[in-house]
């Protein structure tokens, strides 16, 4: 349901004749997961062989960061037990060398990764990422502000207020079911300058409701 990306840098030169400048092989990532089911963490090898290190990878905090070097310049692999093959390969562009978070999603006996960009002049303090794994569109409107719409299996930012003071404002989240927009339920959120904070909406199988999971990375 949810989607991704990735890519690297090396420099070579000689007297005689100067080669273009390469990617550099590397990548510095952290990681976290999104799993309903409250799965054992997962263990994995990253990195191209001669080079890996290990990631286990949490539910309820992000860990890392972690920095490996790419196959072919390009893919960051994971390699569980004695494999011949690496089980995830997520390939990574030149821009997202660093400051890049990964998001392990539970598929089968697998997972699949997206992949976010986590800057702090794109993610700023008191900011949320938004991931939608409910089947309905949901709107998050805070305090007076615009409300922010996004569709099911989709991502977006939600803006916090900015400034350099906690504060505590009303959230009025909603969902789209049919052509009928519904309140799912009004909520006061803190906002820490210090931190932000990654959000993943989903129907629980034990109510049937939206709710989230929530993870906070402090800055």
């Amino acid at each position: 349901m949810i989607r991704s990306l990735i890519h690297a840098v090396v420099v070579a030169s000689t007297l005689f004749a100067q080669e273009p400048a390469k990617e550099s092989s590397q990548v510095e990532f952290r990681v976290t997961r999104f799993d309903p089911g409250d799965r054992p963490p997962p263990k994995f090898k990253a990195g191209a062989a001669g080079g890996q290190v290990d990631v286990e990878v949490p539910l309820t905090f992000i860990e890392g960061p972690h920095k490996v070097t790419l196959r072919e310049n390009r893919f960051l692999d994971f390699w569980r037990g004695a494999a011949e093959k690496p089980e995830i390969s997520v390939p990574i562009e030149a821009n997202e060398r660093k400051d890049l978070l990964l998001i392990f999603f539970p598929t089968g006996e697998t997972f699949k990764v997206i992949k976010v960009l986590t800057p702090v002049t794109q993610l700023r303090g008191t900011d949320r990422y938004l991931v939608n794994a409910t089947k309905d569109q949901i709107g998050v409107k805070i305090g007076n502000g615009e409300p922010v719409f996004i569709d099911s299996g989709k991502s977006g930012v939600l803006r916090g207020p900015g400034g350099n003071d906690v504060v505590s404002l009303p959230v009025l989240i909603s969902q789209k079911q049919g052509e009928e927009w519904k309140p799912s339920s009004t909520e006061n959120w803190h906002f820490d300058p210090r931190a932000r904070a990654y959000l993943f909406a989903y129907t629980s199988e034990r109510t049937g409701h939206m709710t989230f999971h929530v993870i906070t990375e402090r800055l």
